[in-house]
């Protein structure tokens, strides 16, 4: 699920979902592209969730 929603005339929020299996010390990355060359990802605004199964 990509959800982009505009915050102001210049910022856009994208909300996405990734479904995938990790094991324990596997690490999860995030790269941002723009069209202009201006993206940039705010630490405060970012969130990571995760859940255990089995």
């Amino acid at each position: 699920m990509n959800e982009i929603a505009p915050v102001s005339d210049r910022i856009h929020r994208l909300q996405t979902v990734v479904l995938t299996g990790l094991n324990a010390g596997d690490t999860v990355e995030i790269q941002v592209f723009s069209e202009n060359g201006n993206a940039s990802v705010v630490k405060e605004d970012t969130v990571f969730w995760g859940h255990e199964v089995g």
